[in-house]
């Protein structure tokens, strides 16, 4: 995935556009960036937690052990997404 899609739906998600001007490279404010980092944690400790209730769910109720998997998905493709964009927003 490139950095220009990534930034699309960056900027999809905040209802923004992403600003013309190639003459300079597009950087990240620091305190977007800081939230993405945030977020990202945040993300990760709900991945621990939705992981290690489907876990547990196993031995109470299989059909529970399924559906936490749904949000556990979520999560993880969430931190995936914002750390992508947080590394983008550091290094370009």
């Amino acid at each position: 995935m490139n950095d220009t899609l990534l930034l699309a739906i960056y900027f999809s998600l905040q209802g923004k556009k992403k600003p013309a001007d190639e003459k300079e490279p597009f950087r990240l404010k620091r305190s977007e960036v800081k939230g993405l980092f945030i977020t990202f944690l945040v993300l990760v400790f709900l991945t621990i937690g939705f992981f290690y209730l489907a876990t547990a769910a196993r031995e109470w109720n299989f059909w529970l052990h399924l559906l936490l998997h749904i949000p556990l998905g979520f999560c993880v493709l969430s931190a995936v997404g914002c750390i992508s964009v947080f590394i983008l927003g550091i290094f370009k």
